[in-house]
């Protein structure tokens, strides 16, 4: 019998990546004070790249001469980083002045708690859930299986996704994030679920591009919560 689960987002990745450009050696100054605020305290100026985060290193910001982008861990909602995004966009698109999109993508790290369990269980209700397994594979004599990840690469019209999934532990799913804090509220048993749903030159009209971006991150994002649902609804504990 299937088990209703529903994923949490706990890490949001957005970036865009365009044809190299100079301007951002000459307006790196000018993007971090005109940026900096709650909740970006914190910034860094490397040679072709600007950085602004909080202090817990939970959402930040990025722009470098060839892509610019956004990360936030153990988000509110999607609204507040989506907010963040085109904030964003509005700062650095004027003062990098590219006019093409060579790759545009939205990611979402999930992880769904899976209570009441050892890890061997939900090992074991992983693959009876999504593969198909010759008995004989847990009889070897030689070694067992201990762990599993599955790769799935997906067409949506002129987008794609490409899914990263397991049952994974704390300790493991830790290493996906930055911030101590967020690290610590981790579950200790969760099926994980990277989804990463991407266009490469997507053809967005110079005049609108802001919209055109934001259009694409608010189906992206949708797309995701509906592949999600759709992945976990299958699951049997």
């Amino acid at each position: 019998m299937a088990t209703k689960l529903s994923a949490k987002a706990w890490k949001y990745i957005f970036e865009i990546r365009y044809p190299a450009t100079a301007h951002l050696f000459d307006r790196r100054g000018l993007i971090i004070e005109q940026f900096k605020g709650e909740p970006f305290t914190e910034w860094r100026i490397e040679r072709n790249r600007v950085d602004l985060y909080d202090k817990g290193k939970t959402i930040s910001v990025f722009a470098s001469f060839k892509n610019a982008g956004a990360t936030v861990e153990n988000p509110p909602n999607y609204t507040y980083f989506r907010d963040h995004i085109q904030r964003w966009l509005r700062l650095i698109m004027p003062e990098i002045k590219y006019n093409r999109i060579d790759r545009i993508g939205f990611r979402a790290i999930n992880l769904v708690e899976i209570n009441n369990s050892s890890f061997e269980q939900l090992f074991r209700s992983f693959i009876n859930s999504y593969l198909v397994v010759n008995q004989e594979l847990w009889e070897l004599k030689v070694a067992k299986p201990k762990d599993i990840g599955i790769v799935v690469d997906l067409v949506d019209g002129d987008n794609k996704l490409h899914v990263v999934t397991g049952p994974m532990e704390q300790v493991q799913a830790k290493t996906y994030f930055e911030s101590s804090e967020v690290q610590d509220r981790v579950p200790q048993l969760s099926i994980f679920a990277d989804v990463d749903y991407f266009a490469s030159n997507p053809n967005f009209e110079e005049s609108r591009m802001i919209q055109a971006i934001m259009k694409f991150v608010n189906d992206a994002a949708g797309k995701i919560e509906s592949y999600l649902g759709e992945y976990l609804s299958i699951f049997k504990q």
